[in-house]
């Protein structure tokens, strides 16, 4: 065991410990090189089932980030054009003043479709053709590119719809093909295989106490159900394990090139990760999104999950709900993702233990923030 290995996994055992954590993987790269693979604690508290470096783990939002990277692979070969209105791959998107929406508006949460409408379930986005009908329905909020806001819910189907019109593959199996058999990357999956299926963590929520407007929503619920698990959710639903995530920021931060293997060009990601603001911020709390990928930079909303990156903004990536991180530091050739089942809400003034995980890490592997 390394040195670096024996200081993380100490502070993840204390972390277990003191029930601030239940189980979780952290994989890191320094120069394109793995430098720590680790886990602890239990993945399934109903079989005591342990995690192993192979546990697969819901990672929400991170998907996102996994989802732009395709998005980007299909731009440099010239089948999309950020600046291309998205009817023009998929027409019926139009629909209700949508034509101006380009695939640029759509990855920087500037589309003003933030939301789906009420009544809309986790079962309800589970169905492909059912969900990417209701955003192709959907009446912009307002003007494309005047104002940003996080589009948590659409921005998956939407670009992963304009990835089937433009490829014919679904987003799943692009990214299995394109990106995951390309690098060696045996587990990022958008709708988990039923041969995967034994191998992924059960979420739980952690005990906090009731928030200013009342009891905490559950953040795990249905993510459980098979239904969910093997069921397309771009947005918010991958499955994938830390060292596969950490492999494919390890290519983005080496400038799209990993073991000899390039998928991306230096160009392609510069100008996919510099930050994009529009003239108004609808949440006071995204100004630093790139086109699919959240920038380090101080936030004013979950701002001690997201400052966890970095307060640098060529540090990029996504986090994902209760605390899950995956991210790019180019600066410093560094890449690290961070997967867990023990999940967190926000709270006001008080840090997540991400980011004190990453701190433990970059100190631990000789890299400076």
């Amino acid at each position: 065991m390394t040195d670096a290995r024996a200081t993380v996994d100490a502070y993840l055992q204390a972390l277990i410990a003191s029930g601030t954590e239940r189980g979780i993987q952290i994989a890191a790269y320094v120069d394109g090189r793995l430098v720590l693979d680790t886990w602890a604690g239990v993945a399934d508290d109903e079989t005591g089932r342990m995690v192993d470096g192979d546990t697969l783990f819901t990672i929400y939002s991170a998907t996102k980030g996994i989802v732009a990277t395709a998005i980007h692979m299909l731009v440099e070969r010239g089948r999309l054009r950020y600046d291309a209105p998205i009817a023009e791959y998929w027409p019926e998107f139009a629909a209700n003043g949508k034509g101006a929406i380009t695939l640029r508006h759509a990855l920087s949460h500037q589309a003003g479709i933030p939301r789906l409408p009420p009544g809309t379930t986790r079962f309800d986005q589970t169905n492909w053709d059912k969900m990417v009908a209701t955003i192709a329905g959907l009446t912009p909020e307002w003007p494309a590119g005047t104002r940003t806001e996080y589009h948590g819910l659409t921005i998956g189907h939407t670009v992963g719809e304009v990835l089937r019109r433009v490829d014919g593959r679904t987003v799943h199996d692009f990214i299995h093909q394109e990106i995951g058999r390309t690098l060696g990357i045996a587990d990022l999956n958008v709708g988990v295989p039923p041969e995967k299926e034994a191998r992924v963590a059960l979420l739980r929520d952690a005990v906090q106490p009731p928030g200013p407007n009342g009891p905490l929503p559950s953040t795990a619920g249905a993510m459980n159900l098979s239904e969910t698990r093997r069921a397309m959710l771009p947005s918010s639903g991958g499955i994938a394990n830390a060292r596969s995530l950490a492999r494919m920021y390890a290519m983005l931060d080496g400038g799209g090139i990993l073991d000899g293997v390039r998928l991306l060009r230096p160009e392609t990601i510069a100008s996919a990760t510099v930050p994009h603001t529009a003239p108004e911020d609808g949440r006071r709390e995204e100004v630093n999104f790139a086109l699919g990928y959240r920038c380090g930079g101080t936030y004013f909303s979950y701002p001690s999950l997201l400052r966890a990156m970095s307060t640098r903004p060529t540090v990029f990536g996504h986090s994902g709900a209760g605390g899950i991180m995956a991210f790019a530091d180019p600066e410093r050739r560094f890449a690290m993702a961070m997967t867990h089942n023990l999940l967190r809400h926000p709270e006001p003034e008080i840090e997540f233990p991400t980011v004190g995980i990453v701190r433990v890490v970059r100190t631990a592997v000789g890299v400076a923030d």
